[in-house]
Parts: C-alpha cells; sequence; structure tokens
C-alpha cells in the first residue's frame, strides 16, 4: 500500500480541542519522520481503509486547497476534514444499526401485541397472499402462544440471535417497544452534516484568508467546505441548487443547531 502522509500543524490542531490522532495508525515496523502522521486506515469513511481509495481522497484534497490557496494550512485543514467524516460516518453507522436492530424487535413486539388482542383469534400461514395452513382451534392457539412466550423468555436460548440483545426479548419490555415509535434515522443526516460545516467553517473562518465572524458563512466559504464535504461522502453529488445555497439551506433548516453549537450548548439527538 503506498503511504499517505500529512503534515499538520499539531499546536494549532490542539487550539481547536485535537489531543489524540487515534483516527490515524502509525506504521508499527518503520520510521515516520518528525511531525508526520501516516495514514493507514480511516476508521468509517467508506473505502478509505483501501491505500489507493484513501490516496485519492487526500490527492483531491489537496488539489481543492490548492485551489483555494490555503498554502501551510493544508495538512491542517485536511486532518480536520478527515477527522470530522470519521465522526460523520460512525455516528451514521451507529444510529442506522440501532434503527436497525429496533425495527426487529418491534416486529417480534407486533406480532406478540396481536396473539394477545384477543381471545379467538387463529393463526395463519402464508406464502404471497395464499393461505397455506391455518390454527383455529383455541386450546391449539394458545398452546402455540404458550411456547411462543416460552421460548422468547427462555435463559438458555435466544431466538433470532442476529439481533444480538438477549434482555430486550423479554415479554414485558416487548409488550412496552410494541408502543413506541421508531424514528427512521434519515432524520439525523443533515444535522450531522450541520456539525461537520460548524467545525470546518470555525477553522476556514478564524486561520485561512477566508476570514469571518462565527455565523458569517461567506460564498466562498461555503464552496470550499463543499467541495471538501462531498470528497469525503458528506454531501450528494446531485443536489437542485448551486454549492454556496445547499450549504446555506442546511444553515437555514439547522440555524437553532448552528447557535447552539456556536454557544458551546450540549447538542441532543
Amino acid at each position: 500500500m503506498r503511504e499517505i502522509l500529512l503534515k499538520p500543524d499539531f499546536n494549532l490542531l490542539s487550539e481547536y480541542g485535537y489531543s489524540n490522532f487515534a483516527i490515524f495508525n502509525r506504521h508499527p515496523k518503520k520510521e515516520v519522520p518528525p511531525g508526520t502522521l501516516e495514514i493507514n486506515y480511516l476508521n468509517n469513511i467508506p473505502a478509505a481503509d483501501v491505500g489507493e481509495e484513501s490516496l485519492k481522497a487526500i490527492q483531491t484534497l489537496k488539489t481543492v486547497c490548492k485551489f483555494y490557496k490555503i498554502g501551510r494550512l493544508t495538512d491542517t485543514l485536511i486532518y480536520i476534514s478527515l477527522d470530522q467524516a470519521d465522526w460523520f460516518h460512525g455516528n451514521l453507522q451507529v444510529q442506522y444499526e440501532r434503527y436497525w436492530r429496533n425495527s426487529k424487535k418491534k416486529e417480534i413486539a407486533d406480532f406478540l401485541m396481536g396473539l394477545e388482542a384477543q381471545e379467538d383469534i387463529k393463526i395463519q400461514i402464508k406464502k404471497g397472499r395464499k393461505v397455506i395452513a391455518s390454527l383455529k382451534t383455541p386450546e391449539y392457539v394458545n398452546y402455540i402462544k404458550g411456547l411462543i412466550y416460552q421460548k422468547i423468555n427462555s435463559t438458555s436460548e435466544v431466538p433470532l440471535s442476529d439481533l444480538n440483545d438477549r434482555s430486550s426479548y423479554l415479554i414485558e419490555e416487548l409488550r412496552e417497544l410494541a408502543f413506541q415509535k421508531i424514528k427512521n434515522p434519515s432524520r439525523l443526516d443533515n444535522k450531522f452534516r450541520t456539525i461537520f460545516i460548524i467545525q470546518l467553517h470555525k477553522f476556514i473562518a478564524e486561520q485561512t484568508i477566508y476570514k469571518s465572524d462565527e455565523f458569517s458563512y461567506t460564498l466562498i466559504q461555503r464552496n470550499l467546505i463543499y467541495e471538501i464535504g462531498l470528497n469525503l461522502q458528506i454531501f450528494p453529488p446531485n443536489i437542485e441548487n448551486s454549492e454556496s445555497d445547499y450549504i446555506k439551506q442546511l444553515y437555514q433548516e439547522n440555524v437553532a443547531l448552528f447557535e447552539k453549537m456556536q454557544k458551546g450548548g450540549r447538542i441532543v439527538f
């Protein structure tokens, strides 16, 4: 794998809250020049664990920074961009995995509520829309219901083990889950993009030639942030408006989040 080296300003990074550099793994058997980070693996950025893909992404970022005349701050800005992209993809992955698990659990919960809905029920097996078997006798239906409950509460074996959380199969917990609405995490996509924008803007507005106050997002700042985020798969490639208008729209939709973060407030999703 080809080497990818960055030489950010560590003192400057520390001013922005960076104290450890865990997203980059140093090569254990080779000396790396002082003050240099060798990027072997970016934890959550899609396909970035493939050497050529990592190299291509960073080369593109360097080209973008050269175009915008970022100069000696290039590697520092790239480092912040990679760190924020790693956070973005990692947190989205956690949210979508949690949604998938909870959706599966709710499927079981809704089924159990259907069984408990009334005494006079029947159990059917369908293939497509066609009923191929049916259980109607109340004694037999109750017997099958009992087996289902017993299996779910079993301490020795967990059905549907791919959900990977045995404690959540307890009947009472599933009854509660049946009345809950599982929120689709897609609602968080733009909020996480907003956080990415804020973090990059703070550095760009304070350190580069494109200075502004913390609440002013100039046209060139918005274009630069979009190009960086596009390259790191933060922003979609096909947008209806211009790049700057896209960033501006995200700001307008999440202005409360912007203001809360700028004031150091705690963000809750």
